[in-house]
């Protein structure tokens, strides 16, 4: 099956959080996958019928059309792509003319990209409610609360922190599907933006590009995991969520577990409805 490489160019990053604590909000990974079903799904007139149709029916899960790895951050110099992967590992591709030819896989010594980015904001929130997720959890809150003012009532400002760890505007991820699909939603994708808090400027896409993807030897990739070599080792590392159940299938084939992370998510449609995944994943095994 053949897969492409799409480089999106952005005005503003892409935005997707989850908590990691009460009142901490951190950037998380994004696929493709959800804008994919959207726009095919319902690019008509009558989108917001089949929307609403689509909510109070029983959906089962359907094999998406066109399914991505995550969004990787970029850098490009000239005819040279580096994407760096979950676990920081550097890709290389050689773009020449609509193909993408693998190069090399090297491990990155540092963050190459980006940056770090805190914004904290004050919320209202019941005081009860506050307390009681502070002491269920166990943990003390980042920044505290304000203090009780009478004027205010059964409410004081909690301290909210949002931490956005990757900052560039290049990004890019590998799609399997029909060419003219991802080239017709894609188009789409200028006028919507990609990620979430779009009200807000998050996920303004300017460009992209697409090429086919040409493997070497040593180097397999695809939109669900790469795999490269050393002397001696394999190394195969996850680039969108996965069942357990896949995670079984490759250990099987020999590899060892070296790193894992759990959350819940959605392989397939629909995407609300949120399982046990996991996200990310490294294994190797002996030559």
């Amino acid at each position: 099956m053949v897969v492409y490489l799409l480089i999106l160019n952005f005005r503003t990053p892409p935005f997707q959080t989850v908590f990691s604590y009460p009142n901490v909000l951190k950037d998380t990974l994004i696929t493709l996958d959800g804008f994919f079903s959207f726009a095919q799904h319902y690019i008509d007139d009558n989108w917001r019928d089949k929307y609403l149709k689509d909510l109070v029916e029983s959906i089962n899960d359907r094999v998406p059309k066109i399914t991505t790895s995550y969004l990787m951050p970029s850098i490009r110099k000239n005819y040279q792509l580096s994407v760096f992967s979950p676990y920081n590992t550097e890709i290389i591709f050689s773009l020449e003319n609509s193909t993408a030819y693998l190069n090399c896989v090297n491990k990155a010594k540092r963050r190459a990209f980006g940056g770090n980015v805190r914004i904290c904001i004050a919320k209202r929130s019941a005081i009860t409610k506050v307390l009681s997720i502070k002491d269920a959890i166990g943990i003390d809150l980042v920044g505290g609360l304000s203090k009780i003012q009478e004027r205010r009532g059964a409410y004081r400002d909690v301290f909210y922190e949002v931490r956005i760890s990757r900052t560039n505007l290049l990004w890019s991820a590998i799609a399997k599907g029909n060419l003219n699909d991802i080239k017709r939603f894609m188009k789409i994708a200028l006028k919507t933006g990609i990620g979430k808090k779009r009200n807000m400027g998050w996920g303004d896409l300017k460009s992209f590009y697409i090429y086919e993807v040409r493997n070497n030897n040593d180097i397999n990739i695809n939109e669900r995991m790469i795999t490269y070599r050393d002397e001696r080792h394999e190394y195969c590392e996850l680039l969108r969520p996965h069942t357990t159940s896949d995670i079984i299938a490759v250990l099987r084939n020999n590899y060892t577990l070296l790193e894992c992370d759990l959350t819940h998510g959605a392989v397939n449609p629909p995407y609300w409805r949120k399982n046990l995944v996991v996200s990310r994943a490294k294994f190797v095994k002996v030559l």
